[in-house]
């Protein structure tokens, strides 16, 4: 990236943050401990925001040197194929040998077709979840529809025309989810922009004097967007909630970016909290999957483990699973991610 979008390892770690929210949120319902699975949102809308920043601070910075247009988007769509594909795909071909093999499958047939063209929010929407081992595939779906649109706009309108875009959006998504409170709803991209379209922002304006002030003071932003946000989550208030949260977690990753303390950044640079953010994906792709594959098995064995037994178990396989999964497999396909490096 640019000078002005140097890899920061904090960012990493804020991916680590991300899906260790999610699974605790998971896990501890899975394993009876708490029922607090709803906080597992707030890991999913820091991904999104993360995601939203560094791919558009990508865009924006080739967009910069002048690459052609068609060689940036060449580029960008073959690299996030080469990130998500192989994981991905090969999952789902996993789940259809398990299946053959053992009877045990997450969904219906005639559904596989949604999975494997990242589409299965819209059944979701229509229909319902379909399966909790995949159910929250509806997050990825969301990315990857969001990104066919996102490099056009970077790359064919100049930044004025961007940031008013980007603005209406952002505030459009909590006014839809006011007018259609739905759960369901959350599974839509247009539920989704005040996060994604709030990472797109950042790196857009990211060091000009508009951005400054709120760099400076990220970490303080951070906290009043926090506590805004579970102040409106008691006293529900859905607009003001789901804005706060975008806000937080854009603060927290303009935070990450400034730097943070030097206690905080002395865990963040932890060469195990780093990995974790390099692993984030397979972790969250492969962790529903687990709890649902084992349960059935302990209960026809009549294996009750106590339930932080359980959670520890359910940590240990799922890491064990995404380590082998990137050392083993991503890391093939990320190697080839530099051929379009420009």
């Amino acid at each position: 990236m640019s000078k002005h979008f140097e890899y920061v390892p904090q960012i990493d770690a804020l991916r680590a943050l991300a899906v260790l929210i999610v699974l605790f949120s998971h896990y501890l319902r899975d394993a009876a401990i708490s029922n607090m699975h709803y906080f597992g949102r707030f890991g999913v809308d820091l991904f999104f925001v993360i995601s939203g920043f560094l791919l558009t601070a990508i865009l924006v910075k080739q967009k910069a040197k002048n690459i052609p247009k068609i060689t940036i988007l060449k580029g960008f769509f073959v690299k996030r194929s080469l990130r998500l594909w192989p994981a991905y795909f090969g999952f789902l071909v996993f789940l259809l040998i398990l299946s053959y093999l053992t009877g045990f499958w997450v969904s219906k047939p005639n559904d596989l077709w949604y999975y494997f063209t990242y589409t299965i929010n819209f059944n979701f929407f229509w229909e319902g979840y379909k399966s909790p081992s995949l159910n929250h595939i509806w997050s990825l779906c969301v990315e990857e529809q969001f990104y066919l649109f996102l490099p056009f706009v970077i790359l064919f309108f100049n930044r004025r025309l961007q940031i008013i875009i980007c603005s209406v959006l952002f505030f459009l998504s909590p006014f839809i989810l006011t007018l259609y409170p739905q759960a369901i709803q959350r599974v839509m991209v247009y539920s989704n922009l005040h996060t994604l379209c709030g990472g797109v922002l950042l790196a857009i304006m990211y060091k000009t004097k508009y951005m400054r002030f709120s760099i400076q003071y990220a970490s303080i932003f951070f906290f009043i967007s926090l506590i805004v946000a579970l102040i409106s989550y008691m006293r529900p208030n859905i607009f003001i909630y789901e804005t706060s949260v975008a806000l937080a977690c854009m603060f927290l990753l303009l935070w990450a970016v400034n730097g943070f303390p030097e206690s905080i950044s002395r865990l963040c640079n932890h060469n195990m909290v780093l990995y974790i953010g390099k692993i984030s994906y397979g972790l969250y792709l492969y962790h529903r999957f687990l709890p649902h594959f084992l349960k059935p098995i302990m209960r026809r064995l009549d294996l009750n483990l106590p339930p932080i037994v359980l959670l520890t178990l359910f940590f240990i396989l799922v890491g064990g699973m995404s380590v082998i999964s990137f050392e083993y497999y991503e890391k093939f396909f990320l190697k080839l991610k530099r051929k379009f490096d420009y």
